[in-house]
């Protein structure tokens, strides 16, 4: 249950994330940050963020010449404890906009450390078929990576949500133990504009329905 509620609380931390811009923003910065919103942080902050270890470009999958990677955020100390991991999923092929390494994602998943439980980005190019193998390797790795296989979360945003939604809805697995599904897109009833928002998920490489 602590582990539900802290993934609750993340989703509350988020809203703050869009209070911060507003707030701050005048009409003599408001053009900069627009600029540079890649490298906007929460406003949320714990000291453990700061001691947490973080280790990037594991492969978790070939493609083509190349592996699509993965980046783990740990606790200072693990004591090779097995912990819950948090999966933050993109719904888009990430060469285009690498959330990764964004200010968001990456204070996200050290907030997510430093509260004690594994954070998890990673590289996609085709979405629907990465989650899966992404959470085969990681439940495949666990004892390496020292996640608890039995305990994994899904933590999806925007127009990223469809992934996880789908994922979530098509694997009824005992090890998903929850998801985060934050403002994601919304249809009506008969779904009258999916064909308005497949054209907009085409344009931005989001996942095509």
């Amino acid at each position: 249950m602590k582990y539900i509620n802290f993934l609750l609380a993340i989703l509350i931390i988020s809203v703050i994330v869009g209070c911060q811009t507003n707030v701050k923003e005048t009409d003599e910065n408001q053009s900069q940050n627009n600029s540079d919103w890649r490298s906007r942080e929460i406003v949320y902050k714990i000291p453990e963020m700061e001691s947490i270890i973080i280790k990037e470009d594991i492969g978790y999958k070939k493609h083509g010449d190349s592996s699509l990677m993965l980046d783990l955020y740990l606790p200072a100390k693990t004591d090779k404890q097995k912990l819950p991991a948090v999966v933050l999923v993109p719904g888009f092929h990430t060469k285009r906009i690498d959330l990764t390494n964004t200010g968001q994602y990456t204070s996200w998943s050290k907030l997510i450390a430093g509260s004690g439980l594994i954070a998890v980005t990673y590289e996609t190019v085709e979405p629907t078929l990465d989650i899966n193998d992404l959470i085969n390797f990681l439940r495949d790795k666990s004892d390496s990576l020292n996640i608890d296989k039995d305990q994994i979360n899904l933590w999806s945003c925007s127009g990223n949500v469809p992934t996880a939604l789908t994922y979530i809805l098509n694997n009824k697995f005992d090890y998903l133990k929850c998801g985060v599904l934050y403002y994601g897109l919304m249809f009506s009833e008969g779904f009258e504009h999916l064909p308005y928002w497949d054209s907009v998920a085409l344009s931005m490489d989001f996942m095509h329905y």
